[in-house]
C-alpha cells in the first residue's frame, strides 16, 4: 500500500487590499496668522480703528467682525443691513460684505478681504457705521487660502439664555472658521467652547455690550461654534437672565493642492494559487469599482513604476504592466491594468505591496498592502487506512504467538 505525501496547495486570502485612501484633489490647510482688536471705550461714535499685521503670504486672507450698538435716532425701529451700512478698510483697501445679524438697534457684521489685494505687514483696520454707536471689532488673519473662493459665510443667529450656538453647513476639515458674536450683558464672562480659540473679548463703553470672536478648524460637513456664559463673578444675579446674544460666522477655505493627486478606492478582493487580481489605474476614468486606483487630476498623470515590494514580494508576480511600457501617461479619462497573481511557495501569511510611482501631488509613492494566507491541505493516511495496518500487525503478532506455543521443546 503506497501513502502519498502531504501536498501543498496555496489560497490565499487578500484580506485588506488597501490600507490607504487618499481623498482625491485634496487642499491644503487653512493657518491662522494673527489677531487683532479695539472697542469704544465710552461715547458712541461712528468709526472704529486700531492696527493689525499680516504675513505676506500670497494665498492670504483677513477677516474683521464687529458688534456694535446703534444709539442713534428711533434705535429701536428695526432696520435692514446692507453691505452699504457698515464700511472696513484695511491699509486703506475696502474689505466685502460676508454677513450680518440684527435685534433692533443691535447689530454683527463680517467683513473679509482675500488675495494679493491684502497689504501684509502693520495697517489700520478701520471701521464706519452710519450712526454713533458702541462698537467692537476684531480682525483675524490666514495663510492657505482658496483666493479665488474665499469665504462661506452665513448670519441671522440670535438667541437668549447661558449658551449659544451656531452652525455653518458645507465646510471643509482643511477649513478655518471664524466668529464674532455681541452679547448683551456687559458685566459677564464669555467663553467659548473648548474646540475654539478665543480671538478677542472686548468690553464696549457706557455699558452696552461684550463683543468676541473666536476661531476654530472647520468640521468636515459643518461646523458648529458655541459660546457660554461662564458663573459671575460679580453681579451674579445676572447671569441666566433673558439675554441677547447675536452672531455671524465665515470659513475661510483652503488653496487646492496643484498639480494631479492620486486616490485609492477601497477593495477586497480573494486570491487563490495562479489567480490574479487587476487593479485598474485611471485620471478619473474608472469611476471607482472593486479595485480601481484612481489617480486624480487636474493635468497629466505620469506613472514612472509599478512594482512589488515587501517581505513576501516574491511570492506575488506582476504580471501586467506591460503594456504600455513605463512611463505611462494618463490624460483625463486614460486608464492601465496592473495584474497582480499570488503564487505562494510555502504556508502562512504572505505580505507585499503594489507599488505605484507617479507625479501625484499628495504622494509620489503608494503602497497599496497585499495580504495573502498560503494554507497547507492534501491528502493524509486515514483512520481506515491506519486501522489496516494495525489490524495486520496484530493478526501478525498473534499468529507468531501461536506458531510458538505449537512448536515441541527440544530437551
Amino acid at each position: 500500500m503506497r501513502i502519498r505525501p502531504l501536498s501543498l496547495i496555496s489560497r490565499g486570502l487578500l484580506a485588506s487590499v488597501i490600507g490607504i485612501l487618499l481623498i482625491a484633489a485634496p487642499n491644503a490647510q487653512v493657518a491662522f496668522d494673527s489677531a487683532s482688536s479695539s472697542a469704544t471705550v465710552s461715547v458712541p461714535s461712528t468709526t472704529l480703528s486700531w492696527s493689525h499685521t499680516t504675513a505676506s503670504d500670497g494665498d492670504r486672507a483677513i477677516v474683521v467682525g464687529i458688534s456694535f450698538v446703534d444709539f442713534g435716532v428711533n434705535q429701536n425701529a428695526p432696520r435692514p443691513r446692507t453691505a452699504a451700512t457698515t464700511m472696513v478698510t484695511y491699509g486703506g483697501m475696502p474689505l466685502t460684505f460676508l454677513a450680518s445679524s440684527q435685534n433692533g438697534p443691535s447689530f454683527v457684521d463680517l467683513f473679509g478681504l482675500a488675495g494679493a489685494s491684502v497689504p501684509t505687514g502693520s495697517n489700520m483696520v478701520v471701521v464706519t457705521v452710519a450712526q454713533p454707536s458702541q462698537i467692537v471689532g476684531g480682525a483675524v488673519s490666514a495663510t492657505g487660502v482658496d483666493t479665488s473662493d474665499p469665504f462661506n459665510a452665513a448670519g441671522g443667529f440670535s438667541g437668549s439664555g447661558t449658551s449659544f450656538s451656531m452652525t455653518l453647513p458645507g465646510t471643509s476639515d482643511t477649513s478655518l472658521v471664524v466668529d464674532t458674536i455681541l452679547f448683551a450683558v456687559p458685566f459677564a464672562d464669555i467663553a467659548p467652547d473648548p474646540g475654539q480659540t478665543e480671538r478677542w473679548d472686548e468690553f464696549a463703553g457706557s455699558g452696552s455690550h461684550r463683543g468676541a470672536g473666536s476661531t476654530a478648524t472647520a468640521g468636515d460637513g459643518t461646523t458648529t461654534m458655541t459660546w457660554q456664559e461662564l458663573p459671575a463673578a460679580k453681579n451674579p444675579e445676572l447671569r441666566g437672565i433673558s439675554t441677547t446674544w447675536l452672531g455671524a460666522l465665515v470659513e475661510i477655505q483652503a488653496a487646492p493642492v496643484s498639480g494631479p493627486n492620486i486616490e485609492v478606492v477601497p477593495t477586497m478582493g480573494e486570491f487563490t494559487d495562479g489567480e490574479s487580481v487587476d487593479f485598474t489605474i485611471s485620471n478619473e476614468g474608472s469611476g471607482g469599482g472593486a479595485t480601481a486606483i484612481d489617480l486624480r487630476g487636474p493635468g497629466m498623470i505620469t506613472v514612472t513604476a509599478v512594482t512589488i515590494v515587501g517581505p513576501d514580494a516574491a511570492e506575488f508576480t506582476l504580471l501586467a504592466p506591460p503594456p504600455p511600457p513605463l512611463p505611462i501617461m494618463l490624460n483625463a479619462g486614460d486608464s492601465f491594468v496592473a495584474t497582480v497573481q499570488f503564487n505562494p511557495v510555502g504556508p502562512g501569511p504572505k505580505t507585499a505591496f503594489l507599488e505605484i510611482t507617479s507625479n501625484a501631488a499628495n504622494t509620489t509613492v503608494l503602497q497599496i498592502p497585499l495580504n495573502a494566507l498560503g494554507i497547507v491541505t492534501g491528502t493524509v493516511p486515514t483512520l481506515s487506512t491506519w486501522g489496516l495496518i494495525l489490524m495486520v500487525g496484530l493478526l501478525a503478532i498473534v499468529g507468531w504467538s501461536r506458531l510458538r506455543r505449537r512448536q515441541p521443546d527440544v530437551g
